[in-house]
């Protein structure tokens, strides 16, 4: 007895054209609108060359998108969720808010027993007299920064002190950056101490305060919008153009990994724009800290093994970095200072 035979189900083909447009949506919602979460996972991928290929091109590819803006829906989404904190009681619950209000106060306890550690009046005192009179025949450099500079500066000084037999002077200060000049204008007084006093280098690190909404040109510029990436990016080269016209070498010290992920992402963006722009500028060169500082992935560490020792590298707050951490980044910098100076006579050990 014979089967009836069964009819074959119906497979709809798809047009090429079908399939292309569906390539395009994905490419467009992955590729474009997530190129941040692209970078961040190709930071995850294991050591090897094509790896490092995904890398650069992944970090290329988020620059790209970010200068044309195409971060923006998420961002939007991310500050929606911001908002909600500050939200009529009916919209959260209130175990919610009391945790966020608790989590906020010992969030600024602790930064305020950090800033309480560091030397406020640095930074401010006139120049020092080996500066001034010239009596170091070794390199000199100047240090700036923002407060992540207020540690990491006296080690690179003492580095160049007694590796490279020259002087170093700190220029650090509490709360400033490139987005509010109306506080302190870094370009500017770069220009004031390097005309007043010869340097053979310098070394800067911004970037911890500069992810806020600020002013250009009488117009408030919300973060992360399309013209506030041009504004800060036009700050960037401002302050870049500054060192290259005053010295033959500047040294960019990318931020940290930070413990807090939406900080973490901010702090992200703009080493990929420090990067960028210093590679328009001949004179400058990149130190990133994500592997000097942070894990094997180049994520965020409180500790890290030094040689046979476990040391705590990041302070409490989750964003500065200790004296044993600032070791680690001006290790990295002596050995660029040695190679760019052509430093002849060393001193110490």
């Amino acid at each position: 007895m014979h089967r009836p035979l069964r009819p074959k189900p119906n497979r709809s083909k798809r047009s090429v054209a079908e399939v292309a447009v569906a390539v395009t949506v994905c490419y467009l919602v992955l590729g474009l609108f997530g190129a941040r979460g692209l970078a961040r996972w190709a930071t995850h991928l294991p050591d090897g060359e094509l790896s490092a290929t995904a890398r650069a091109f992944t970090h290329e590819h988020w620059r790209n998108a970010s200068l044309l803006g195409l971060e923006q829906p998420g961002i939007g989404i991310e500050r929606w969720f911001l908002q909600m904190q500050g939200a009529p009681k009916l919209m959260y619950p209130r175990s919610y808010a009391v945790e966020s209000a608790h989590r906020r106060r010992k969030d600024e306890q602790k930064l305020a027993s950090v800033q309480a550690s560091f030397p406020t009046s640095m930074g401010m005192e006139a120049v020092p007299a080996e500066l001034a009179g010239g009596s170091k025949h070794g390199p000199r450099v100047l240090v700036i920064g923002d407060s992540l500079m207020l540690t990491v500066g006296p080690v690179v000084k003492k580095d160049v002190e007694v590796k490279l037999g020259g002087f170093a002077w700190i220029k650090a200060k509490l709360g400033t950056g490139l987005a509010r000049p109306d506080l302190f204008d870094w370009p500017v007084d770069l220009k004031r101490v390097v005309t007043a006093t010869r340097f053979d280098a310098v070394v800067m690190m911004f970037g911890t305060n500069d992810s806020q909404d600020f002013y250009e040109e009488g117009e408030l510029l919300g973060y992360g919008t399309e013209p506030w990436v041009r504004a800060y990016n036009k700050r960037l080269a401002a302050l870049m153009t500054a060192t290259c016209d005053s010295v033959q070498h500047g040294f960019w010290i990318g931020m940290p990994p930070m413990r807090d992920p939406v900080f973490a992402r901010k702090m992200l963006r703009i080493n990929a724009w420090a990067a960028h722009q210093v590679a328009a500028h001949p004179c400058m060169q990149y130190i990133s800290t994500e592997r000097l500082v942070g894990d094997q992935y180049g994520g965020f560490a409180d500790y890290l093994r030094v040689h046979t020792h476990l040391e705590k590298v990041r302070m409490l707050d989750g964003i500065h970095v200790t004296a044993k951490g600032g070791t680690l980044i001006s290790a990295t910098l002596i050995d660029l200072l040695k190679g760019t100076l052509r430093v002849q006579a060393m001193v110490g050990p």
